[in-house]
């Protein structure tokens, strides 16, 4: 089950750690929009409003590639064993993540806006490891109870279609954190800065 969390971990950050896509185009939004629809674009996958934002259906394509090549390229490069980890035990993690990720919920208000510079504050849920540990051990108990003769190879898979499932349900309701976003206008647009991503990834996967 270590293992299992520790791919689900760098599985997670990896989808939020991807480049920058929002380009150059007219001033159209304010910061706390700029911030939601790339919020939108990037966990959601809702293209609704990215034109606003100056983002091509092309950028947007060559961004969910180059994501989905960086989270399986953290599988292949994982310690487990790709006779525990096979291609649809990957596959399905990745769904289940995608899944999971889109069902966080998020309010942007905005903190302070001077010439070319602003900040905004993102409220977003976050995914308590804790508290999926928690889950899944249960679970995988129950299982092993069940049929007392699995292997370790089978317990191991079994975890990760576990803690996949329970990813994929979604962060609970009352688990929030807050994040200060910093962006600067560039080109006429509202851009977060280099750690947007990154800063994000953090608080929505608490390890306690």
């Amino acid at each position: 089950m270590k293992n299992s969390k520790k791919i689900l971990a760098v599985a997670l950050v990896t989808v939020m750690s991807g480049t920058m896509l929002i380009s150059c185009g007219k001033p159209k939004t304010s910061p706390e929009d700029t911030a939601k629809i790339y919020l939108d674009v990037v966990l959601k996958n809702d293209k609704t409003n990215m034109d606003k934002i100056g983002m091509t259906e092309d950028e947007y394509n060559t961004y969910v590639n180059k994501e989905e090549d960086l989270l399986m390229g953290e599988f292949e490069t994982s310690s487990v064993s790709s006779n525990i980890l096979t291609d649809e035990i990957k596959t399905n993690l990745k769904n289940n993540i995608s899944t999971g990720i889109s069902k966080l919920d998020y309010e942007v208000t905005p903190v302070s806006t001077d010439k070319d510079t602003a900040k905004v504050n993102v409220k977003i849920n976050c995914f308590k490891f804790s508290k999926l540990a928690t889950g899944e051990q249960q679970k995988i108990t129950e299982e092993v109870t069940a049929n007392p003769s699995m292997t370790e190879n089978e317990i191991i898979q079994e975890s990760l279609k576990i803690a996949g499932e329970e990813i994929a349900a979604g962060p609970e309701k009352d688990d929030t954190t807050t994040v200060e976003v910093n962006l600067t206008k560039k080109n006429n647009i509202w851009v977060p800065d280099d750690n947007f991503e990154n800063d994000i990834s953090k608080v929505i996967i608490s390890m306690n």
